[in-house]
């Protein structure tokens, strides 16, 4: 509902002390600048009368512009402090009122220690350029005294740092203007001191301007209960259209799009560092003739640094440098900073985001009409207070903020899930409300794309952004593309590299089979190696994988490359071991092709074989050689598992004329060498190898391959594995 303007009397009832709070929508054609009379009469009641105005308008609308014009207007009156949320932004504002001949002083944990004396210099320099209006003599006395401690200062200041400015007396809060860029802060990224700085600044009484972009009714309405609310809405100010899908192989597909262009630049937005480095190594893999440059707080920070000058040039400049191609950034850039560069072709959003924060990253580039697009994995579910949610998201933080307790008298009673939320005051345990809706608030970035958007719809009452599902064919034919890419990767990855660490490593790798399980993975490799022995003596009396230490870190590397090339486990054990019977490099680029023919059973059944020969024929040799030795005129017959049983326990205890050699086999482990035989007679597993002790197998099986030695195992069935290999 439209209200009328603020006449410029106090709206706070003068018979009681109830707040009223009033919202006042203006209409403009595309800047601020255009009823910049209407809003200089607002804000000068809401100075006059020491009120809480809050201005919410469209990111690129003229906010920084008109926040300036009032510290222009009111600078030589009043000391007026600007809360920044980050420290980049207040050297920014600097810059644009050094412009403007307006002095001011950036105040934050650097530079508290050095406020007395710079302000100190500050003053001798002003008093050495003004006239003697500003001086006068005491009397008696002939030397003239400084009266500066009357001049004013403008402060640019972070949220929790400025606190100290009112608090330990810079400034005179009879005479002080709060200006909150960036309101949405509070509730967004919030830090110590938030609450204090927002307690000092309620209790102080100076009148209070705020704006932001994109608003939360949380900060304006319960945190500093602004008394006004002016709402800008631009008639021609262009909705961003955000395209947006859930795919798979997210970084190839954006990589893909981007390959090789160079005639527009690209803003990507990724909030975790990992995910910005991640993206970065497909892109250049993809171009390497494209220059891609990652922003984040560690690297802006890092002094010299290529990343600290191209922060240095946006927000000195407001545009990208002319050499770079694609930058990627995360929340360093989503407030305050301005982007100006003409050439940007588009702007993608990947991953995980708060509300707020997404809405901000969209506004940051000015004058752009290229197109947005927001990249996500489409899976997951909510935190279970989404699924309750119906009317409001957002409106779940004041819900949730009223029902909760606010004061303890003691610290025991605290709930242990809250203690961090909670600071002493006065002999009570109280409510860091900041602290807890930022607690809140941050579920959102946990928050599935869908609910993330419904909640972005939510907030954005001004109607600044539209959301458009993209078909899934309009990106089929790049996905297509990417996975014929990646086959050939791959298959370059077995020819090339893959059988090198075969050859070079093949020796470690087969000490693998003695531990190797059904359901192992690569993971497990890792673990096996970190509980290792360096000494084959002490791997075998504790019954741990052996691996020399010089050959850790090597072994290590192979087997990242196995796994990125995502080769089957045992596919990778049976080839490091057919290899080091062969030694046929021909043969290990036949099994690592195979990942894409052959029947996994294959696979199975040489681990299988790999298994008995590490762990049972090395255990029992002698007893297995004489045994399948007796085996070989029964090589076709055809019997029931129940008669193959009698014939290995025959062939156990039948007496010989090598004593020693019955007297092995009678010493065995009795039905362990009956199943270890079995299963190496049949190539079987462990479920039918229950025959031997339940009778529950009683298919008929013909005895095939039975060798005196595994390598003879492997000679003879040769053949017939390459030919399944090649399909």
């Amino acid at each position: 509902m439209k209200l009328r303007e603020l006449d410029g009397s106090s709206i706070k009832s003068k018979t009681t002390n109830l707040r009223v709070h009033k919202t006042i929508e203006l209409t403009i054609e595309r800047w601020m600048s255009e009823i910049d009379s209407r809003l200089n009469k607002i804000v000068k009641s809401t100075i006059e009368n020491k009120e809480k105005l809050h201005i919410s308008a469209p990111i690129g609308t003229g906010k920084t512009s008109f926040l300036i014009e009032i510290i222009k207007k009111y600078h030589e009156d009043y000391h007026i402090i600007v809360l920044e949320p980050l420290i980049g932004i207040t050297t920014q504002l600097n810059n644009k009122l050094d412009n403007k001949i307006i002095p001011s002083y950036i105040y934050n944990y650097e530079t508290i220690e050095n406020l007395h004396k710079n302000l100190r210099d500050w003053r001798n320099d002003i008093s050495n350029n003004i006239d003697y209006d500003n001086f006068y003599r005491n009397e008696g006395e002939e030397e003239i005294v400084d009266d500066s401690d009357d001049l004013n200062y403008v402060y640019l200041s972070t949220i929790d740092s400025a606190w100290r400015l009112i608090k330990e007396g810079f400034v005179k809060p009879e005479k002080t203007i709060l200006l909150i860029d960036e309101s949405h802060s509070f509730i967004e990224s919030v830090r110590d001191n938030f609450r204090k700085t927002v307690d000092i600044i309620l209790d102080s009484g100076c009148p209070i301007i705020g704006f932001s972009g994109t608003a939360s009714k949380w900060v304006i309405n319960s945190l500093f209960r602004f008394d006004n609310t002016i709402e800008i809405k631009p008639s021609e100010y262009p909705v961003k259209t955000i395209n947006h899908i859930g795919i798979r192989r997210i970084n190839e597909v954006v990589a893909q799009i981007i390959k090789g262009n160079k005639s527009q630049k690209r803003i990507i937005w990724i909030e975790t560092i990992i995910g910005q480095e991640q993206l970065k190594e497909k892109i250049v893999e993809k171009s390497p003739e494209l220059k891609v440059v990652v922003l984040n707080a560690p690297k802006k920070n890092a002094n010299g640094s290529e990343e600290s000058l191209v922060w240095k040039h946006i927000i000195e400049e407001e545009e990208i440098p002319n050499e770079i191609d694609v930058l990627i950034m995360n929340k360093i850039g989503q407030s305050g900073i301005n982007i100006n560069n003409s050439d940007i072709g588009s702007q993608i959003m990947i991953g995980k985001f708060d509300p707020y924060g997404f809405m901000q990253y969209a506004g940051r580039v000015r004058n752009f009409s290229g197109g947005y697009y927001y990249f996500y994995n489409d899976y997951g579910d909510d935190e279970p207070i989404f699924n309750h949610i119906i009317d409001s998201y957002l409106g779940y933080i004041e819900e949730a903020i009223n029902t909760k307790k606010h004061f303890y008298s003691k610290y025991q009673e605290i709930p242990q899930e809250s203690i961090e939320y909670y600071y002493k005051a006065k002999g009570q345990y109280k409510l860091d409300i900041c602290k807890y809706a930022s607690f809140l608030y941050s579920k959102f970035r946990r928050a599935t794309p869908n609910t993330l958007i419904q909640t972005i719809q939510e907030a954005d009452n001004l109607g600044t952004i539209k959301f458009v599902a993209l078909d899934n064919l309009q990106l089929s034919q790049i996905q297509e593309d990417i996975d014929i890419e990646l086959e050939e990767t791959r298959i370059n990855q077995y020819l090339v590299v893959l059988p090198t660490l075969i050859k070079d490593n093949y020796k470690e790798l087969i000490r693998f089979v003695s531990f190797y399980e059904t359901d192992m993975n690569y993971d497990n490799l890792e673990e096996l190696i970190n509980s290792s022995e360096n000494t084959s003596s002490d791997a075998k009396r504790n019954n741990k994988l052996y691996i020399p230490k010089t050959k850790i870190e090597k072994l290590r590397n192979a087997i990242k490359s196995f796994s990125k090339a995502r080769i089957n486990l045992s596919r990778m054990l049976v080839t490091a071991s057919i290899y080091s019977i062969y030694k046929d490099a021909g043969m290990v680029e036949i099994l690592l092709k195979g990942n894409y023919a052959v029947h996994g059973n294959t696979i199975s059944t040489l681990m299988n074989a790999l298994k008995f020969y590490q762990i049972d024929y090395l255990k029992h040799k002698r007893s297995f050689d004489r045994v399948v030795k007796q085996f070989r005129n029964r090589i076709d017959a055809c019997l029931s598992a129940d008669e193959w049983k009698s014939e290995i326990k025959r062939c156990i205890s039948k007496p010989n004329n090598n004593a020693s050699v019955n007297k092995s086999i009678l010493a065995s482990q009795g039905i362990e060498l009956e199943v270890a035989l079995f299963r190496y007679m049949f190539s079987t597993n462990k479920t039918k190898c229950k025959c031997l002790s339940t009778r529950t197998l009683k298919k008929q099986h013909k005895l095939v391959g039975v060798m005196s030695t595994y390598e003879d195992y492997v000679r003879t069935t040769k053949s017939s594995i390459i030919s399944k290999l090649r399909g």
